[in-house]
């Protein structure tokens, strides 16, 4: 008897008959997005480089310079030069240097013994590639949360930021502490996807980056309570695959101490005690004592007296309108993808950026230079913003909005490039339409 077979239908595109909507686009695949990932790379590398070669020296500079020296003298005479411990007047006139990691200064003091560039220049191409490396490892947990794509919109918010970018290029407090901060999450968020098997690969790589970020500025000293509450996060949200205590505690212990220590090997104030001196930077620099008047809202105002609205309108005028776009999409949106895109990590990234800003408002810091004090935030908010952008494409149902959407995300993006053609090197320049 001869078998009969029904004839397979093709599969058709158009919404299906039930009146069930077709469902939200998949995920690229790695291979579609993997060479506009590292040619985004490699052209923000070369732009960056570049341009440093045009900035000029940044107020912050030539203390910090000094003081690279002063630790690169301390070390080299066994520290019998001790102006790195407490620098003279003429040194740094506010006595607060000494509270400041100096681990990018002390790399460019190296660097600058070698390099055929004069000081600043070489100091302003470190800086640029620590913008980079700041870049770099936002692209790299965007890609963990939401693919290729998601890092190549992460790499070009941020690049075309004209804010962080004038920052980028000669700013040596905020701009490395900020790469360093960033570097320091993703590493952990790695190492943790690998508990409770981590190998000591897994291990160095993060105490490094929690070590570098406090020898830069000591407010690094936060992704180790922060490696608790990715933990809960996880906990809460994570049902299927809970880690349990017992398997993560001992190797966040071991990573915590080994980059809180570690940060003191190349600190000269911390290594007179590794244990409390960090603490007491913390305490010095969380209550910095010098103000500056401020221009606000068209009065001028003692940067201790500033309205706790400050940092918030601030970032909020500085900034692009696809960064905001895509903030906004993240608020709206993340709820509703809790079950997609990885929700405790986009939580994690949420409360790591919204909780510095939010705690530095509330103890009435000494905050001024518009928000360049929180720069270590952006990066995190970029990959909240590029998170937002994410899952709007993904949602789209038919290729025509797709397109629309991506379209109009590629417009936000040539007008603030638009700005730091015309307007370089001063991108820093740059306000948004909100006020004019």
């Amino acid at each position: 008897m001869k078998k009969t077979t029904k004839a397979v239908k093709p599969t058709s595109t158009a919404e299906p008959a039930s009146g069930v909507p077709p469902k939200p686009e998949a995920a690229p695949t790695p291979d579609v997005w993997k060479r506009p990932f590292y040619i985004s790379f490699i052209a923000v590398f070369v732009l960056m480089t570049g341009m440093s070669f045009s900035f000029g020296i940044s107020g912050d500079e030539v203390v910090m310079n000094n003081y690279g020296e002063a630790i690169l003298s301390y070390f080299t005479t066994f520290g019998e030069d001790t102006r790195a411990l407490a620098p003279p007047k003429e040194m740094d006139k506010d006595s607060v240097v000494q509270y400041y990691g100096g681990f990018f200064d002390l790399t460019a003091a190296v660097a600058n013994k070698v390099s055929p560039f004069p000081v600043y220049t070489t100091r302003h191409v470190l800086n640029a590639w620590s913008g980079f490396l700041a870049i770099l490892f936002s692209a790299l947990i965007a890609v963990r949360l939401g693919g290729r794509r998601m890092g190549v919109i992460c790499i070009w918010l941020m690049f075309l930021s004209p804010f962080f970018l004038g920052h980028a290029m000669n700013n040596p407090k905020d701009i490395p502490f900020a790469a360093a901060y960033i570097a320091a999450i993703y590493y952990f968020l790695r190492f943790y996807d690998k508990l409770p098997t981590a190998t000591w690969k897994d291990y160095v790589p993060l105490a490094i980056a929690i070590a570098i970020s406090i020898d830069i500025r000591v407010a690094g000293i936060l992704v180790i309570p922060y490696m608790f509450v990715y933990y809960a996060l996880d906990f809460l949200f994570n049902k299927e695959q809970r880690k349990p205590l017992g398997k993560v505690l001992k190797p966040f212990i071991i990573v915590s101490v080994a980059g809180y220590l570690g940060a003191s090997l190349l600190w000269p104030y911390a290594l007179q005690n590794p244990i409390t001196n960090p603490l007491t930077a913390l305490s010095e620099l969380s209550a910095f004592k010098m103000t500056l008047n401020q221009l606000y809202e068209g009065k001028k105002i003692f940067s201790n007296e500033l309205p706790p609205s400050y940092l918030i309108k601030n970032f909020f005028i500085t900034n692009t309108y696809v960064v905001l776009a895509g903030l906004a999409l993240f608020v709206v949106l993340l709820w509703k993808n809790r079950k997609g895109l990885s929700f405790p990590g986009g939580v994690f990234i949420a409360f790591i950026t919204i909780f510095p800003l939010a705690y530095i408002i509330y103890k009435q810091s000494n905050v001024y230079h518009a928000w360049r004090h929180v720069l270590f935030i952006f990066p995190s908010a970029s990959v909240m913003a590029a998170y937002g952008w994410e899952y709007l494409i993904r949602q789209a149902r038919k290729p025509v909005v797709r397109y629309a959407v991506t379209g109009l995300l590629t417009l936000g993006l040539v007008l603030p490039a638009g700005f730091i053609v015309k307007t370089f090197p001063h991108a820093v320049t740059y306000y948004n339409g909100f006020v004019g």
